[in-house]
């Protein structure tokens, strides 16, 4: 089960794109502690509708204590989301709308930011109710990929792409690590003409596979 925020289609369906480098857009520079990433112009056509993954590794040589994460996307973006897999679920630097990111792999990618306005921003606490800040940990050289869904409703090809920043606290910062928690429930069904259906699931937190 995939774990699409939406559903995209239409558009190409080729399995490894080749964008044209980042255009460049009026940024603030990056941070001075943590990193940034930028995916590639794609181009989307006029009336395409699609989801594409571009697949890094992130560019810190040591651990991060990650206190914000900010993002800009171009027009035409729907959302963006990031994850973190254990291995790299395809060649670092791969744009592609094939499988995007959710193939047959045991390595289920983890949720990490997300974003469906085209300035957004997560600010963890900073104060875990004893004094000191919470933070996401990123280990250096973490392989993960951007979900981009795309909608171009305009009548001329648009450039697409999304830059993430990530701001990091202090190298002797002491800080509580936080993590996200995501479940879902992958057997949703709706009978046809359903007035308030209720779906609902449960877990016991031991047998959860990264509990």
């Amino acid at each position: 089960t995939s774990l699409l925020a939406c559903g995209g289609g239409g558009g190409p369906a080729d399995d490894d794109d080749t964008p044209t480098p980042d255009s460049g857009t009026d940024l603030p520079p990056p941070p001075d502690r943590g990193f940034r990433i930028t995916s590639p112009d794609i181009t989307i056509v006029p009336g395409q509708e699609i989801t594409y993954c571009y697949y890094f590794r992130t560019p810190n040589t040591e651990k991060m204590a990650v206190k914000q994460w900010k993002s800009e996307m171009t027009p035409g973006s729907h959302h963006m989301i990031m994850f973190t897999t254990t291995n790299d679920a395809k060649p670092v630097g791969t744009v592609s709308s094939q499988e995007c990111g959710f193939g047959a792999s045991l390595d289920v990618p983890r949720w990490t930011y997300s974003a469906q306005t085209p300035s957004a921003e997560l600010q963890l606490p900073a104060d875990d109710g004893g004094g000191k800040p919470l933070a996401q940990e990123v280990a250096p050289n973490t392989a993960g990929f951007f979900q981009m869904h795309y909608l171009n409703a305009t009548d001329e090809p648009i450039q697409a792409h999304v830059v993430l920043d990530a701001y990091a606290l202090e190298a002797n910062d002491v800080y509580t690590p936080t993590a996200p928690y995501v479940t879902f429930k992958p057997d949703i069904k709706i009978p046809a003409d359903a007035v308030g259906d209720v779906e609902t699931a449960s877990c016991s937190l031991n047998t959860l596979p990264n509990a």
